[in-house]
């Protein structure tokens, strides 16, 4: 019997750094997944130089190539049933034991919309999903986001601080188109990883909550929380029907 497989679905190149402690998890083989990016897309290059240096640590990763990508921000609008379709059937050939994704917590529409095909995905294939934290929404005008703080009681989960502290920084600087995005919330990764508490992630065995509070996109003016979960709802039922209800 080989390593078993973690699955990774992943929103974009560069999420996986909010998920290192899993990738560093050496009981397992990853494989990732992103719905944005395609073969041809420039952050999917800066992915390739990602995981080749995380092999420097001795981890099993790979990658798949998505060959019906959606834009970065569209997700919700853009994936289709026949899409999932598509996705199920390669995941189906890697026989992973688990999907991981990010948690449906409102940080970036694309993460809840992964938060929703990965939640489909192993209620169709009959497998644990594990879901991590990115970022969310929260009160303070000052920092008006949480980063890898999720909604509700997390997974404990112990890891190696400082060479997951250490891929972190060097991940920051492979995603160069993606400096932005690092410059906001590094530190804040940072100090979870190297400081902070471990618990950012958890197993999903209930119905997938397609609520939360408030969400950080749309105080960005980034998109319609409305209309990104009635997206979200009609790719659910669409897969598997009226048969699953969600909150």
């Amino acid at each position: 019997m080989g390593t078993p497989i973690r699955f990774f679905l992943l929103a974009h190149p560069d999420d996986e750094i909010l998920a290192l402690p899993l990738l560093f998890d050496s009981r397992f083989k990853n494989v990732l997944f992103f719905v944005t990016a395609g073969k041809f897309d420039s952050r999917y290059g800066e992915a390739q130089k990602a995981i080749s240096y995380l092999r420097e640590f001795g981890l099993e990763i790979d990658l798949l190539s998505n060959h019906h990508p959606c834009f970065d921000g569209q997700v919700d609008s853009e994936y289709s049933s026949a899409q999932f379709k598509y996705l199920l059937d390669l995941v189906s050939q890697v026989s992973p034991i688990e999907i991981v994704t990010s948690f449906y917590e409102g940080g970036h529409q694309d993460h809840d919309s992964a938060a929703v095909i990965g939640y489909l995905l192993a209620m169709e294939l009959e497998i644990p999903l594990l879901m991590f934290s990115t970022y969310r929404k929260s009160n303070n005008w000052i920092v008006p986001f949480r980063v890898m703080s999720p909604l509700d009681n997390p997974l404990i989960f112990r890891f190696d601080r400082f060479n997951v502290a250490l891929a972190s920084i060097s991940l920051f600087k492979i995603y160069r188109s993606q400096w932005k995005t690092w410059i906001g919330l590094g530190i804040f990764v940072l100090y979870r990883y190297l400081v902070g508490k471990t618990s950012s992630f958890k197993y999903i065995t209930a119905r997938l909550d397609l609520d939360v509070p408030e969400t950080f996109y749309e105080s960005r003016k980034r998109a319609n929380s409305f209309l990104v979960k009635s997206n979200h709802q009609q790719l659910i039922d669409e897969v598997i029907g009226r048969k699953y209800f969600y909150k």
